[in-house]
């Protein structure tokens, strides 16, 4: 698993919502956890490691010793438009 780099477009595109959990995805995300530490890293996203899936991994002891850790929800659920007067 190599960390992508720019001008790589997965790092610029819309990333596929995961809908479920299943092993293949669990093996990503203990290889991703695996790469992070490798590269002495805080966090990772899975497009940065070539993979087209909103997940990320992030190591919070080593956020916590840094400072406060954003994070951004990639989708929200959608609601009905409302006519505001």
């Amino acid at each position: 698993m190599d960390i992508t780099k720019e001008p790589s477009k997965i790092l610029k595109q819309k990333l596929t919502e995961v809908k479920e959990i299943t092993p293949a995805i669990k093996a990503l995300i203990s290889a991703m956890r695996v790469k992070m530490v490798e590269a002495k890293g805080v966090g990772l996203a899975a497009n940065q490691v070539g993979e087209d899936l909103q997940i990320f991994v992030i190591d919070k002891t080593l956020a916590d010793e840094n400072g406060p850790t954003p994070t951004l929800i990639p989708r929200l659920p959608s609601t009905r438009a409302r006519r505001v007067n």
